[in-house]
């Protein structure tokens, strides 16, 4: 059928849709290849919404890492609660690294 989206259980017990869900993952995993201090950065902005991004090579570059991957709002740097859900479900976060891990039940 048509116009019905899947939805799909995250391990938090939340139901996203699974485009939503593949299309965040994908980002999450290029992140984690290709700019692991951003995945960090990402994961700490979605535990605490006040948290301030830093990095080595400044806040712009990594923040508009962020907003260009769709990630982040470039108006006022929250993410979506869909996204943050996603993000917390995928993502861990232990001392100073971030790794993935299977965010579904």
């Amino acid at each position: 059928m048509r116009g019905i989206t899947k939805m799909v259980m995250l391990r938090t017990g939340e139901k996203v849709p699974k485009p939503a869900y593949l299309e965040t993952c994908r980002q999450l995993n290029w992140l984690r290849k290709y700019n692991p201090v951003a995945l960090y950065e990402l994961c700490q902005l979605a535990h605490n919404p006040n948290h301030e991004i830093f990095s080595k090579y400044g806040t712009q570059s990594i923040g508009f890492n962020l907003q260009e991957l769709g990630l982040v709002s470039p108006y006022n740097h929250k993410i979506h609660d869909m996204t943050k859900a996603i993000i917390i479900a995928c993502v861990v976060c232990e001392g100073f690294e971030a790794r993935m891990v299977n965010g579904l039940l």
